[in-house]
C-alpha cells in the first residue's frame, strides 16, 4: 500500500508528460473535431489534473459508502 502511494505521483507526472506529446491529427479525423489543434490539446491536457482532483475529492465519499465496517 505504501509503495502504491509513493509511486502514484510519478505515474501522474508520467501521464501528464506522455499525453502532452499526443498528436491530434488522427483523433480529429476520426471524431471530426472542428476546433483548432491548440485548443483541443489544451482541453485534453487540462482534463487530466481536473479528473485527478475530482477523483481525490470523491474518493473519501466512495470509501465511506463502499468499505466494509
Amino acid at each position: 500500500m505504501v509503495l502504491n502511494i509513493c509511486l502514484s505521483p510519478f505515474y501522474f507526472g508520467y501521464t501528464i508528460t506522455y499525453l502532452g506529446t499526443f498528436t491530434f491529427t488522427n483523433i480529429s479525423e476520426i471524431f471530426h473535431i472542428d476546433m483548432s489543434k491548440e485548443t483541443a490539446q489544451g482541453l485534453f491536457n487540462g482534463c487530466i489534473p481536473v479528473g485527478a482532483g475530482i477523483g481525490a475529492l470523491t474518493s473519501f465519499i466512495l470509501l465511506q459508502k463502499l468499505s466494509r465496517k
